[in-house]
């Protein structure tokens, strides 16, 4: 049965998608190849601001129709209360996925990957199902114009044909091959670096330079695809976060967790740690492990430390069941004398 509401828009109740799990009605549903798109928000028909979140890949009129107002909206039933919106969004996010699952079957054929990779990427589901199997002919669109099919990307990044995938987020150049067009980066980027990883691949971040004419803008950062275990970053890149000269954390404390590689694996800890920052590194892998070094003062090198105490945490919390203390032990003994060196390499850039 319908349900009856009056609306400033034209309404077609068959056009209308009622989430029962969200209280949540959806209207003109698409599915783009984009980082952003258009959310218009209603209250049983009237039309709400507030909403401050942008969801990738998707565009669409939303009616939180079945909401109390006194706990969602300003008196005025105007506006989103801040402390609604989290609960807004993940409502959102919950419907739209629900309407895939329900509809898939009616969505455009031309919208279909698009559909499959919002559900990638809001839910982490990359089952081989109906809508999983359209995820590879997600359409990756590179800056020079160009289209490839994510299967053709994953591809050739296996057999070393494109050795890179960079991201320039406010350039509107292109910048040469592997560049990802900039309004569709971080959809691509999600669903490349997880099924290359999945593919047993690895990558390094590296920082490329600025545009002369656009000096203000950060360079692009490449993903440098390799089949060995490298590390994470460049040694540039490596020796911003030991000079504190970057923000490339999140968090709070004098700690950073930092992603694993090599024989450093076996200091990936279980433990959640609050009282550590985090360094940005996408990997489904998810091996972190917190670096032997002390993250005072910003634009000042990080002090070594990594005391018997600390060794004893990473043991009594490690991820790795069969490392002995003495193996941590030795293996920060290593850590330490690499990043020392990475250090010194600053002052012979330097010089």
């Amino acid at each position: 049965m319908p349900i009856n509401f009056s609306s400033r828009l034209e309404r077609d109740f068959d056009e209308s998608f009622f989430c029962k799990k969200t209280n949540v009605i959806l209207q003109y549903v698409h599915f783009l190849n984009a980082d952003s798109a258009n959310i218009q928000t209603f209250f049983r028909g009237q039309a709400v601001s507030g909403f401050k979140y942008i969801l990738s890949g998707c565009s669409c009129a939303v009616d939180f129709h079945g909401h109390f107002a006194k706990d969602f909206l300003t008196y005025n039933r105007e506006k989103i209360l801040p402390q609604a919106q989290i609960t807004a969004r993940e409502n959102v996010i919950e419907s739209l996925l629900n309407y895939i699952d329900e509809k898939f079957s009616e969505i455009p054929v031309a919208e279909k990957s698009n559909a499959a990779a919002f559900r990638f990427i809001y839910s982490s589901n990359d089952s081989d199902d109906e809508v999983g199997r359209y995820l590879m002919s997600y359409s990756v669109r590179f800056s020079d114009g160009s289209n490839k099919s994510l299967q053709q990307v994953l591809d050739q990044i296996e057999d070393g044909s494109l050795s890179s995938i960079s991201s320039q987020k406010f350039s509107h150049e292109s910048r040469g091959d592997g560049f990802l067009t900039r309004n569709s980066t971080e959809m691509a980027l999600s669903l490349i670096i997880h099924f290359a990883v999945k593919r047993g691949l690895y990558y390094q971040l590296e920082r490329g330079v600025s545009l002369p004419e656009e000096p203000t803008y950060a360079g692009p950062v490449s993903y440098i695809w390799n089949r060995l275990d490298v590390v994470p970053i460049s040694t540039a890149l490596m020796r911003e976060l030991l000079l504190q000269k970057n923000d490339e954390t999140h968090g709070i404390g004098v700690r950073v967790m930092f992603p694993c590689w090599g024989d450093y694996r076996k200091l990936a800890i279980r433990a959640d740690v609050p009282w550590a920052r985090k360094y940005r590194y996408r990997s489904s892998r998810n091996e972190f492990m917190v670096l032997p070094c002390l993250f005072n003062n910003k634009n000042e090198a990080v002090k070594m430390d990594f005391s018997d105490d600390f060794v004893k945490w990473v043991f009594n919390n490690r991820k790795v069941g069969g490392v002995t203390f003495d193996e941590i032990a030795t293996l920060y003994k290593n850590l330490s004398e690499y990043l020392a060196q990475v250090i010194q390499s600053a002052a012979i850039v330097a010089a």
